[in-house]
C-alpha cells in the first residue's frame, strides 16, 4: 500500500514565511530647497562683508607690492585678506550669493602674498648688494687713495726739488 495516500484530496503547499523586505524611509525635502539638493544652511550675516573685505585686501595687496617698500605692506594686507576669506566662505554655504567674492578675495590674497615675499626678497637682495657695492667703493677708495697721496708727495717733491 502506499503511504503517500491521502484519501482523494491533495495537500496544499504550506506558504513559507517571507522575510520583510526592508525599505529605505523616505527623505523629505524641507520647503523651499530644490529637489535632490540638501538643505542650504543658515548664512552668517557677516559672511558677505568678510568676502568683499578679503577681496579689497587682495586686490590692494597685488598693487601695493610692486611699490619699493610697499611689499611688506601688501604682505600684512594679503594675510588680512586670506583670514576673511576663510571667515567668508566657511560662513556661506557652496552656491550662496557672495561666496564667489570671498573666493576671488581668496585667490588674489594668495597671490597678493606671493607677490609680496618674492618683492620683499628682492629688496632685501637689493639693499644686501648696495651695502655690499658701498663697502667695496670704500675700500677700493682707501687703498688707492693712499697711493694717489703717495703719487702727489712724489710729484710735489720732483717740482720743488
Amino acid at each position: 500500500m502506499d503511504n503517500n495516500y491521502n484519501g482523494g484530496y491533495q495537500q496544499q503547499p504550506q506558504p513559507q514565511p517571507q522575510q520583510p523586505v526592508y525599505q529605505q524611509p523616505m527623505y523629505q525635502q524641507p520647503m523651499g530647497a530644490p529637489m535632490g539638493q540638501p538643505p542650504m544652511q543658515p548664512i552668517n550675516p557677516n559672511a558677505k562683508t568678510y568676502g568683499i573685505v578679503s577681496l579689497i585686501c587682495g586686490i590692494a595687496s597685488c598693487v601695493v607690492c610692486w611699490i619699493s617698500y610697499g611689499a611688506f605692506v601688501a604682505l600684512i594686507l594679503a594675510i588680512v585678506g586670506l583670514v576673511f576669506a576663510v571667515k567668508g566662505r566657511n560662513g556661506m554655504p557652496i552656491g550662496a550669493d557672495g561666496r564667489g567674492i570671498a573666493t576671488a578675495g581668496l585667490v588674489l590674497s594668495i597671490i597678493g602674498l606671493v607677490l609680496s615675499v618674492i618683492c620683499s626678497i628682492c629688496i632685501a637682495c637689493v639693499i644686501c648688494a648696495g651695502k655690499a657695492i658701498e663697502g667695496g667703493l670704500n675700500e677700493f677708495q682707501n687703498q688707492y687713495g693712499q697711493i694717489g697721496d703717495q703719487l702727489n708727495d712724489y710729484i710735489n717733491s720732483m717740482q720743488g726739488g
